[in-house]
């Protein structure tokens, strides 16, 4: 994240100033202490952010910027503030609220720089992750095959389905699957298809290959997840061969 302190903070400039022969006040002073106590590790999707952050001096401390951010999809920060700060210990806390049209989903960070009166500078990075709340999986709709699958190229078997999820889809993968009569063994072919919106009706298409076996036998599995990382499974009763 330091790659984005001079656009969040401006040019920070320092100095070590030679002070005079006897007077050594200033070596003393300390750097503030700076403790993000949150936002940290993970947490749940909503339109804001807990904050609370801890400060420290040996001095006095004078003033606070926070900024808060999101790397998912490029740098957007969607909090920027300045407090100021007393005593030799404060406590900041607050709640940061998001842009309804932002989505914060995944990496996440939070940027405090701290100044005392002394004039001494620190600044402190933070990653967070951001997890929808979702814990609802997406689901099938009609999901039905045509043709068959073969050695032959230009011999089409396709399986059409239909997804949906209260949020939003992400992807659907189909696959092939060796059957055995009992048990689904090694993936013969597999299609994946990136989604959006919260319903899609999808065709997905296994041209013939002569690098498949004829006589095998297969079941077809579909999954579905959505952009919370919920998935559902479909393992069509149907057995296939190839021919």
């Amino acid at each position: 994240m330091n790659k984005y302190l001079s656009a969040l903070f401006g040019l920070l400039f320092l100095s070590t100033g030679c002070s005079e022969e006897g007077n050594d006040d200033q070596t003393q002073d300390q750097k503030p202490q700076i403790t993000i106590i949150s936002p940290a590790d993970t947490i749940a999707l909503s339109d804001s952010v807990s904050v609370q952050i801890l400060y420290s001096d040996d001095n006095e401390l004078s003033v606070t910027e926070v900024s808060i951010g999101t790397q998912s999809g490029g740098n957007t920060v969607y909090h920027a503030s300045q407090r100021g700060l007393s005593g030799q210990q404060d406590e900041l806390v607050f709640r940061a609220y998001v842009p309804p049209i932002l989505n914060i989903r995944g990496d996440n960070y939070i940027l405090v720089k701290c100044t005392d009166a002394a004039g001494n500078e620190t600044i402190k990075e933070q990653d967070f992750y951001v997890k929808d709340s979702d814990n609802i999986p997406p689901s099938f709709g009609t999901v039905y095959d045509n043709g068959f699958l073969s050695t032959s190229s230009g011999v089409v078997f396709e399986i059409a389905y239909e997804v949906q999820d209260n949020k939003a889809l992400d992807r659907v993968e189909v696959r092939l699957l060796a059957w055995d009569g009992q048990n689904t063994g090694a993936e013969l072919d597999m299609q994946s298809q990136t989604l959006s919106g919260t319903n899609y009706n999808g065709l997905a298409s296994f041209d013939g290959k002569s690098s498949y076996t004829s006589g095998q036998e297969y079941k077809v599995e579909l999954q579905v997840y959505d952009e919370a990382g919920n998935r559902s499974t479909l393992l069509m009763s149907n057995v296939f061969y190839i021919v």
